[in-house]
């Protein structure tokens, strides 16, 4: 069989580019297109140069997870080592996702005559790629599914900004995907009062020049209801309580007064790993 090494680059780039989108979306983290392009060159040079040279197997299986790993590590993966092994888990498990997928897929579309399992031309090129982007968004799909359910667990977060510093009992939630439109970053979300006590500040009454001191962030939040927004601010620091690890977040408030289990608010979950 002859193998096309340009066009093995551009699906397996193609591939790893949806991959390393879907974990960065499934781990709350804004896609930095930059990032995962440098990466996915990584990913589809391993892939080609595996089909050239005559390496044993398990060395193949070696030289995946260390490119993988390299792959993740230049797209900002979790700065802890657990943290870092399950995302390498994750982006394993979408990728057996996408291969399976694309199995079903490539079966029905060569039984339909529009792929020639036997050729690798621009024609069966093009439909490797659509494939690729269905896969993506059910995978997306599934992800979210996966997101949604929420485990009763609490962290105990200590918030600083200026002068004070508070601690906050939080409800640790998987489907809390809020983000900062602009930078990206994941939202805490805080009950109104305790918002109000740490940045000295009434929600209600905030004006424009609060605004611009506050550097206050609109955070766009949907529901089963409708659209609305969050106001949130970004905190001198913020320290996980359970390793003293600091982490990088927006700190909103919630002008509903939820009861969250009798906490002060919702983490998202990828933010205590």
């Amino acid at each position: 069989m002859v193998y096309y090494a340009d066009i093995g680059f551009l699906i397996n780039f193609c591939y790893d580019c949806l991959l390393l989108m879907c974990t960065q979306k499934l781990f709350h983290r804004k896609i930095k297109i930059l990032k995962i392009i440098c990466a996915s060159c990584i990913g589809a040079v391993f892939s080609v140069a595996v089909q050239i040279l005559n390496t044993s197997p398990f060395l193949k299986i070696l030289l995946a997870l260390l490119t993988s790993a390299v792959m993740l590590y230049i797209c900002e993966s979790s700065n802890n080592t657990f943290g870092f092994i399950k995302e390498l888990f994750i982006f394993y498990s979408i990728s057996m996702l996408f291969g399976g997928a694309t199995f079903i897929l490539n079966n029905t579309l060569s039984s339909l005559g529009h792929l020639n399992s036997r050729l690798f031309n621009t024609k069966n090129a093009f439909w490797v790629i659509i494939m690729g982007l269905i896969v993506y968004i059910f995978s997306l799909f599934v992800s979210k599914l996966v997101a949604s359910k929420s485990i009763s667990k609490s962290v105990e977060i200590t918030v600083f900004n200026k002068n004070k510093s508070k601690l906050c009992n939080l409800l640790c939630d998987s489907g809390n995907l809020l983000c900062d439109p602009f930078s990206g970053l994941p939202v805490i979300v805080l009950k109104s009062k305790l918002f109000s006590e740490l940045f000295d500040t009434d929600i209600d009454k905030i004006s424009t020049q609060n605004v611009h001191n506050l550097k206050i962030r609109i955070i766009p939040v949907s529901t089963a209801t409708g659209q609305g927004s969050m106001l949130g601010i970004k905190p001198e620091k913020i320290i996980l309580n359970q390793n003293q690890a600091q982490i990088n977040a927006i700190i909103a408030s919630d002008g509903k007064n939820n009861n969250y289990n009798g906490l002060d608010g919702i983490i998202p979950l990828s933010l205590t790993t």
